[in-house]
């Protein structure tokens, strides 16, 4: 699972793999290994608003790498202060895309419009032949859905056409981590 930099220095390295990383059922198995590792990284600053925003990232992330992404391979959660960072590793090199559902009853679709409402920022890394999907949750300033969620700026109904403004670039945690996703060996 990994263990703390330092209990009492604010960072955080823990990881998780799974043993099928294309089962279904990884999305469930890595929000129950979220929901055990965030009370002992958030520490006094967990909250319930925290807890369900962790979890519907995880969720999505995670979600998106089966559907989309060859499997998960690995999940972390790094904290580095008050910020939690997650991040997916999957075997694809597909770009994730930003687009609001066409279809409102459509049962798929709005996971990364959510995680980009609930979360300070987000993006993705390629690097062959993987790619790294993260999000930033503060601790200290979790964000709660709007009541009437509108379609937020930047975000268009054709998938094809929203690549994220990130492509490319490294965040600093992840570019810590690419080197020792499974997929770079």
């Amino acid at each position: 699972m990994g263990v703390p930099a330092s209990a009492d220095s604010g960072r955080w390295d823990l990881g998780w793999h799974p043993d099928d990383p294309r089962d279904p059922l990884a999305v469930a198995v890595g929000r129950h290994w979220a929901r055990q590792v965030l009370p002992l990284m958030a520490r006094n600053l967990f909250t319930r608003r925290l807890r369900d925003t962790v979890d519907l990232v995880v969720t999505e992330l995670i979600a998106n790498a089966v559907r989309h992404g060859d499997g998960v391979r690995t999940v972390r959660m790094v904290r580095q202060g008050t910020l939690v960072t997650v991040t997916v590793c999957d075997h694809s090199q597909g770009v994730p895309q930003l687009v609001w559902p066409t279809d409102v009853h459509c049962g798929h679709g709005r996971g990364l419009v959510l995680v980009a409402a609930l979360t300070d920022r987000w993006g993705y890394v390629l690097a062959e032949p993987c790619k790294t999907v993260w999000a930033e949750v503060n601790l200290t300033a979790t964000r709660a859905l709007p009541e009437h969620t509108a379609r937020p700026r930047g975000v268009t109904n054709e998938a094809a056409t929203t690549p994220l403004a990130t492509h490319g670039s490294f965040h600093p945690a992840v570019s810590d981590q690419v080197g020792t996703c499974p997929c770079h060996g």
